[in-house]
C-alpha cells in the first residue's frame, strides 16, 4: 500500500474475529524472518473507532492493529480491541513497530500480555513523531523472566518525538504496566529523542531475575544516541 490513502467513513466492529495485522508477514513461512512487508501509506481514521478484535499469538512478533509501519501517517483513529492482546516480542495496540512515520490524534485502550518490547501505541518507534495520542485504561504484563521494555506509549523509542500525549492505567487494582527490566509511563527506554508536554497517571511495576531494573513515571531509562 505504498503511497495509498485510506479514510474510514464509519466505525468498525470486527465481531471478535482473530485479526491478522495490517503490514505483516505474507505467509506463515516468514513468521520468524527479520523482514516484514510494512504498511507504507496514509491512514486517516476520520475520528472513527476500530474495535472488538482478538490477537492471541504468543509466538508471533510485530503484533497490533498494524504489524509494522514505515514511512506512513496514521491519524484521528481510536483502537479498542476489547480482548487482551497476547504476543511474543514487539507489540502494541496500534502497531508492533513504527519507523519514519507520524502518529497523530490516536487513542488506544486495552490490555497486552507479551514477552518483549511493548507499548500502548507501539512496541518500538524509530525516527517517528507521536503527537496528541492517548492510552486510556491501558495495562501491560510482560512477566519477569528477562529484560523487557514496557511503556505507556512506546516500549523503545529511538530518535523520536513524543509530545502532548496522555497515559493512564485506571484505578483497578490489576491495572498496571509491569515488566522485568525497563518500565515507563510514557516510554520504557528513550534513545536520542524527546518527550514534550506529556502526562502520565500510571501504576508501574518492575521486577525480574536480571538484577537490573529501570522504572519511572515518564521514562524508565534515557540513553545517549549510538555512535
Amino acid at each position: 500500500y505504498r503511497g495509498a490513502w485510506f479514510e474510514l467513513t464509519a466505525n468498525i466492529d470486527l465481531g471478535g474475529m482473530e485479526w491478522i495485522p495490517i503490514g505483516f508477514y505474507r505467509n506463515s513461512s516468514q513468521i520468524h524472518l527479520d523482514h516484514i512487508p510494512a504498511f507504507q501509506g496514509r491512514f486517516d481514521g476520520n475520528g472513527k473507532t476500530i474495535s472488538n478484535f482478538r490477537l492471541y499469538r504468543p509466538d508471533w512478533s510485530h503484533m497490533g492493529l498494524f504489524g509494522a509501519v514505515r514511512d506512513s501517517e496514521i491519524t484521528d483513529l481510536t483502537v479498542s480491541p476489547g480482548h487482551v492482546i497476547t504476543a511474543g516480542e514487539t507489540a502494541g495496540i496500534l502497531a508492533g513497530s513504527v519507523q519514519d512515520s507520524v502518529i497523530r490524534n490516536v487513542a488506544v485502550a486495552g490490555a497486552l500480555k507479551t514477552a518483549g518490547n511493548t507499548g500502548g501505541i507501539a512496541g518500538e518507534i524509530a525516527d517517528t513523531v507521536v503527537e496528541n495520542c492517548t492510552a486510556d485504561h491501558v495495562a501491560m504484563d510482560l512477566g519477569k523472566g528477562k529484560e523487557t521494555f514496557a511503556g505507556g506509549i512506546a516500549g523503545k523509542a529511538a530518535g523520536s518525538v513524543i509530545s502532548d500525549c496522555t497515559v493512564n492505567t485506571g484505578d483497578s487494582l490489576n491495572a498496571r504496566i509491569q515488566g522485568g527490566g525497563y518500565v515507563g509511563g510514557i516510554a520504557a527506554c528513550l534513545r536520542g529523542g524527546r518527550i514534550l508536554d506529556c502526562e502520565s497517571g500510571v501504576a508501574i511495576r518492575a521486577e525480574g531475575t536480571t538484577g537490573i531494573l529501570h522504572a519511572g513515571g515518564i521514562v524508565g531509562a534515557v540513553r545517549a544516541t549510538s555512535t
